[in-house]
């Protein structure tokens, strides 16, 4: 469970969640395909998020 005790699994949408830091594991950076296109997920000095293409 989260902090706010509701389970990570899903949302209320039903869309599962996935944690930032079990994507990141020791990097700050990683790739996503998607569409034959290749995006850079990176993890910022200010615990930011920033996708690019």
């Amino acid at each position: 469970m989260n902090q706010k005790g509701k389970d990570n699994a899903s949302n209320a949408e039903g869309a599962p969640v996935l944690l930032s830091r079990d994507l990141f594991c020791a990097s700050r950076t990683v790739f996503i395909e998607h569409d034959g296109q290749r995006y850079l997920l990176r993890l910022t000095k200010e615990n930011k998020l920033i996708l690019t293409k």
